[in-house]
């Protein structure tokens, strides 16, 4: 191309802008730098980043870490004081070892109790009495408002320094003051409640069964009882704080999903995570009794959500988007 081409090129390019003015004159779709993104619900998404160091090692190392962090998000969750939580299983460990019939600071009950006993009380009134007493002097409230865990077993003094208590306390204060007025008490638990036994009778709301004692030689746990462990858990799920339970399934689902997932198999996943929370909840409403068929769907909709989680992908389509093999096969 000579000179006058190449100037007749230049002018006609100049006429052609001139007349376009400040119209702006798209590109071809082929060679736009930002064409309009169209989401497919089925494509996968990205995980938050926080998230990627535990989607990167292969998934044997990957599962016992998640597990690890969902582990210590219940613990912390459910024992953030960590100090009440080691006192409560070295309680635990021998409870009847905490009854203090001449505590000092019990004595004002204690004579408060006996004043309201007739000399030749039997004994069956005097385990009502206790009761009463008991109920009308320690108010109840939940271990977590009051000790800010899930559960704790405290001392004769921490009650009624406290000046409430939930069943565990009570019973201690009731068996306590048993002693003090000449009884044998110890006490009891079926995972769920806790009250006092004693060779006349029980006291403080016996439960339907038996499922720990303590003696001397030791806590003893009755293998049949072991069935009422999931009415007691189904219970606690119920009362506890549902905040505290909702921090629990989110955590449960960042760990679950994986950069394989689209947004509906995480929304699904989250749904039934939410779904089994909220039935078992609603199956534990009852504490003394066991609904079996409303924890049984609880636990599968948790399941589910699992399962859910680690199915695989359906292959899609390869493209510069879709992830690799291993992405949407591993499981979370």
């Amino acid at each position: 191309m000579d000179r006058r081409d190449r100037g007749k090129t230049g002018a006609e390019g100049a006429g052609a802008r001139e007349k376009a003015g400040n119209r702006l004159v798209a590109a071809p779709p082929a060679l736009s730098a930002h064409r309009p993104f169209r989401h497919n619900p089925g494509m996968p998404m990205r995980v938050p980043r926080i998230l990627d160091p535990l989607n990167r090692p292969r998934w044997l190392l990957r599962v016992p870490l998640k597990l690890a962090i969902f582990g210590a998000t219940v613990a912390i969750a459910c024992f953030p004081r960590v100090d009440r939580l080691v006192r409560h299983v070295r309680h635990w460990r021998d409870p009847n070892a905490l009854i203090a019939p001449n505590a000092p600071a019990l004595q004002p009950l204690v004579e408060a109790f006996r004043g309201r006993l007739a000399p030749d009380c039997p004994p069956g009134e005097v385990l009502g009495h206790v009761d009463a007493f008991v109920t009308e002097r320690i108010p109840y409230e939940w271990d977590w408002m009051t000790w800010s865990n899930a559960d704790y077993l405290p001392t004769v003094e921490e009650i009624l320094e406290a000046g409430r208590e939930d069943c565990d306390g009570r019973a201690l204060i009731a068996a306590s003051i048993l002693q003090a007025v000449g009884y044998e008490a110890k006490l009891v638990t079926d995972f769920a409640h806790v009250w006092v036994d004693t060779p006349q009778g029980e006291t403080m709301s016996p439960g339907p069964v038996q499922a720990i004692t303590a003696d001397e030689g030791g806590l003893a746990v009755q293998p049949s009882a072991l069935a009422q462990l999931p009415r007691a858990l189904s219970y606690g799920v119920h009362v506890f704080y549902l905040h505290r339970e909702l921090i629990i399934v989110a955590v449960a689902w960042l760990l679950l999903i994986s950069p394989g997932h689209g947004w509906i198999r995480r929304i699904i996943v989250l749904i039934l995570l939410v779904a089994g929370l909220g039935v078992i909840r609603q199956a534990g409403k009852d504490w003394m009794s066991s609904n079996l068929a409303g924890q049984a769907i609880g636990a599968g909709l948790l399941l589910s959500a699992v399962v859910a989680a680690m199915f695989p992908r359906k292959a899609a389509t390869p493209s510069n988007d879709a992830p690799s093999p291993s992405q949407s096969s591993a499981p979370p």
